[in-house]
């Protein structure tokens, strides 16, 4: 980008975020959904309602906490939370099982959780 265009893109008004039902009709599955940036993703997309919000979180009491204040301030929110551990092979093999089963499509996926499994704390 010319250093001309940074400036102009400065000026740019930014686009107003769309309100009311935008995701109408379209399933969403966030991973991490239960603290920091998922949970802020979560909030944000229950805003646009969608037909189902997933959940997908390593622990369940957590999850369901995340899931509380979503429908606290998004009432009528059609969402769920999921177990998923990202560390655990097996169980993203049946996460990715039940979504088949249980949504056949996924619309959207905010894939925020991470695994790493070198990482050892000191």
């Amino acid at each position: 980008m010319p250093p001309l265009d940074f400036y102009i893109s400065q000026l740019t008004p930014i686009p107003a975020q769309p309100k009311g039902p935008a995701l109408e009709g379209k399933v969403v599955i966030i991973t991490g959904a239960n603290s920091g940036i998922g949970l802020a993703m979560a909030h944000q997309v229950a805003a646009y309602r969608p037909a189902t919000l997933i959940l997908a979180v390593r622990t369940l009491k957590t999850g369901n906490d995340a899931l509380e204040s979503i429908l606290k301030e998004y009432p009528g929110t059609n969402a769920q939370v999921w177990h998923l551990d990202m560390a655990d092979f097996a169980n993203v093999r049946e996460f990715s099982a039940r979504v088949e089963r249980e949504l056949g499509v996924v619309d959207i996926a905010f894939l925020n959780a991470g695994c790493v499994t070198w990482w050892k704390a000191s």
